[in-house]
């Protein structure tokens, strides 16, 4: 407390008060002549810097601080305090009477005295000259202090990539509970006091986190949330001027809207994110997501056209995903995304062989994501529907992976796609009164019964 005292941290002091007093910051402000417990709160987390003389009385006298511990005159209190100390022989002094009060023994060996600025103690030039001094090496050492160091950066990197890889494998809710106070640690941090090129560090790991976030909460059928999420990702990418997280936030947004059916919305921020001219496999993602709106929408052309970017853009990446796992495009997933449009665009013998590619990839080694797969089994199981002959049992096969897949694994995405394949179920049975087609109906309808979402216990 004394080292604090000199150096003028009054955000230290306040801390240490709270911690050995056991003093709220709602009391602390009281104290201090009714001063907000935001303000409070404020000059603890370093966003304000009290100067003026009538904050250090104040706190002077709400804390029983010594005058000059502060650079102030003795406070009448003090010499109050004195006399009735001495009378009080044998009872402990007033400030042992006082619960919550700060007592400063040995307050008259100081060897100088803190200054307030722009009052000093004395009055001598150089003594002037000397309390400017020291208001700058104070302001110095402020500005040197960080509460953010080069480990805790590299950790928050390890377990953003973690978690992004992890997410392709297994179930949602407990990451994105852990994705939750990742993302709250990193706030935190930014409400405190750090160097300029770590601050940008922080909002890039926030916009990192919020993205997260918002895919997963599309995922669990929260599309609301998505784009709230999106939003906070896309500030923090500002924040942080770097042009793949945008590229990154873009695609997520793009994603949410084109969940939400804003198809022309998905394409454009997806067009918008190829604008950032990203080497990492974020502009093959972008243009994957535009080539499923065009198709979305019923333009074959647009969608053909969106898909000859897509391989363009796999030719000319020229650098590795930051991140990975669920922000990475590997051929897999690109194939993926070419079924869903072929289908659309009324080609489902060509859908049939993206989709038989994307497994092979998968099977190839390729990192193995489940909703991705899912996703490529509806695409087979579509194109074997919409054929010229088309085959329920063929269909049946395909997607036979996919009703096993856990129920908390049951992604949003993955049953408003079976919806689909359940429609198209139906008018099978309508031309043929097939069998299978009806079994498979039964068993689309009972996997959709038992979604992720419905897992969340109070």
């Amino acid at each position: 407390m004394l080292a604090a005292l000199e150096q003028h941290n009054v955000a230290e002091i306040l801390r240490l008060c709270m911690k050995w007093t056991g003093l709220s910051q709602a009391k602390i402000g009281a104290l201090l002549g009714g001063k907000a417990q935001a303000e409070i709160s404020a000059i603890i987390n370093g966003k304000r810097h009290p100067r003026d003389l009538t904050f250090y009385e104040s706190l002077a006298d709400g804390l029983r601080i010594p005058g000059l511990r502060l650079g102030l005159a003795p406070r009448s209190w003090e010499s109050d305090e004195q006399g009735s100390s001495s009378r009080q022989a044998g009872a402990g002094s007033a400030h042992e009477r006082q619960p919550g009060f700060v007592t400063f023994d040995g307050a008259a060996d100081w060897r100088k005295a803190p200054r307030v600025s722009g009052v000093p103690v004395t009055r001598t030039i150089e003594e002037m000259i000397m309390s400017a001094a020291d208001e700058s090496a104070e302001f110095g050492a402020w500005a040197e202090a960080s509460n953010v160091g080069d480990n805790t950066l590299e950790q928050f990197d390890a377990e953003i990539r973690h978690l992004a890889s992890l997410y392709l494998q297994t179930s949602p809710l407990p990451l994105f509970h852990r994705t939750v106070r990742l993302r709250d640690r990193a706030f935190d941090l930014l409400e405190g006091h750090q160097h300029p090129s770590q601050t940008r560090d922080l909002y890039l790991i926030a916009g990192q986190l919020c993205a997260l976030l918002a895919w997963m909460s599309g995922d669990l059928g929260q599309p609301a949330a998505a784009e709230t999420q999106g939003r906070t990702a896309w500030v923090c990418a500002e924040r942080a001027g770097h042009d793949g997280l945008r590229a990154w936030v873009l695609s997520t947004r793009s994603k949410t809207a084109f969940w939400a059916g804003r198809y022309h919305e998905a394409i454009r921020f997806a067009q918008r994110g190829q604008e950032y001219a990203p080497t990492d496999t974020a502009a093959v993602m972008l243009a994957c997501q535009e080539a499923d709106a065009w198709a979305e929408l019923g333009d074959a052309q647009a969608a053909k056209d969106a898909l000859e970017r897509v391989q363009r853009a796999r030719d000319q990446v020229n650098s590795p995903d930051h991140i990975g796992g669920l922000f990475s495009c590997g051929p897999a997933r690109q194939a993926n995304y070419a079924a869903g449009v072929l289908l659309r665009v009324g080609e489902p013998d060509a859908a049939i062989r993206e989709a038989d590619r994307a497994l092979a990839q998968f099977r190839s080694g390729e990192q193995r994501a489940y909703g991705t797969e899912a996703q490529t089994h509806i695409s087979r199981a579509a194109g074997y529907l919409m054929t010229r002959q088309p085959d329920p049992e063929g269909s049946a096969e395909a997607l036979a992976p996919l009703l096993a897949l856990p129920a908390e694994q049951r992604l949003d995405t993955i049953v408003k796609r079976l919806q689909q394949v359940n429609r198209l179920l139906a008018h099978a049975r309508l031309k043929g009164g097939s069998t299978a087609a009806s079994q498979l109906q039964e068993q689309i309808e009972a996997f959709c019964a038992a979604v992720a979402t419905r897992q969340i216990t109070p």
